[in-house]
């Protein structure tokens, strides 16, 4: 996740290309040194960005090649190719404020271990080659209604696998610093669309992680999986329906049923009236004591989720 917003922030900055330009490649140069410097100063990367050169100008892009961001302790994510466009984005290199809007596409998204011996260093690098990600990122921000929109975000793995959202959320100001930080407040998500086609990209990528965390220090590993999948349907058998309909409880029980290796496409379709942000829970911060679900459920009056998981 960190390195998706990495990715997010290596287009926000880099956007900042006017419409009209007399060296555009110089000026895309000159954007993506300041990011990076940003990207450092801020330690959101431990080390600048490495390329194989400076960005380049094609057609409406702005192109770079061979990026290596580096991941500690152990590794690297590489980027073949990146491209990216936008709009009003010279309050970018004025004022340090995000763009109105961004597409960015990411070719051959990988991570690479980092090891000290060169022959394995460049076979694991020529391995996973094959194994990149490509993705697709637009977004959106409307000054007038304050809407802020996930046009797009499009991650598509290798072989049928693929992740897709689109989501808005209203009551954002990005006019200036103090609006965006008085935003953290306002701000609320209105709707949201993902997309999840899973055809061995539960086990390929998210597997471990969980089962690590989930199954550390048990004698019987099948048996735990088996009490957490029935500690799941209970707790989806005591959402209430107004939140998550019947037909979305059945679609859980039966993605819970299929896992660790599901197979389908997962689709969760949310709705909020009004949207769902930091001022919906603010009485449970005011609370005394223990958090219980049950406390929970009417801070959600309004919220919907529809979701669907056909094999």
């Amino acid at each position: 996740m960190k390195h998706l917003i990495v990715l997010a922030l290596l287009g926000l900055g880099a956007t900042a290309l006017p419409a009209q330009a007399d060296d555009t490649q110089v000026y895309c140069k000159g954007v993506w040194d300041k990011l990076n410097t940003l990207l450092t100063d801020s330690r959101a990367l431990p080390q600048p960005v490495e390329t194989a050169a400076a960005p380049s100008r094609q057609g409406a892009d702005c192109v770079l090649t061979g990026i290596r961001i580096a991941a500690p302790p152990s590794g690297e994510v590489h980027l073949r190719r990146i491209a990216w466009r936008g709009t009003g984005f010279d309050r970018f290199t004025g004022q340090g404020l995000p763009p109105e809007r961004l597409l960015i596409r990411a070719e051959g998204v990988r991570f690479v271990p980092q090891i000290n011996d060169k022959v394995m260093q460049y076979l694991l690098e020529e391995q996973s080659a094959p194994s990149g990600v490509d993705v697709t990122l637009s977004l959106r921000w409307e000054p007038k209604t304050r809407q802020f929109r996930v046009e797009l975000f499009d991650a598509d793995f290798p072989g049928e696998n693929a992740v897709q959202l689109r989501a808005m959320v209203e009551g954002v100001d990005l006019s200036s610093r103090n609006a965006m930080q008085m935003s953290a407040g306002s701000a609320a998500l209105r709707n949201m669309t993902v997309e999840i086609t899973s055809n061995g990209l539960f086990e390929s990528y998210l597997l471990v992680g969980l089962g690590a965390g989930l199954l550390q220090g048990s004698d019987d590993p099948a048996r735990r999986v088996a009490e957490l999948k029935a500690t799941a349907l209970d707790e989806i058998a005591a959402i209430p329906q107004s939140i998550l309909p019947a037909p979305s409880q059945q679609a859980l029980r039966t993605l819970i049923g299929d896992l660790p290796h599901p197979r389908g496409r997962l689709k969760i379709d949310m709705t909020a009236t009004p949207g769902l942000g930091a001022a919906r829970f603010l009485p449970l911060a005011m609370r005394r004591g223990g958090v219980d679900l049950s406390s929970i459920w009417p801070l959600l009056k309004g919220v919907r989720y529809d979701i669907s998981y056909p094999r």
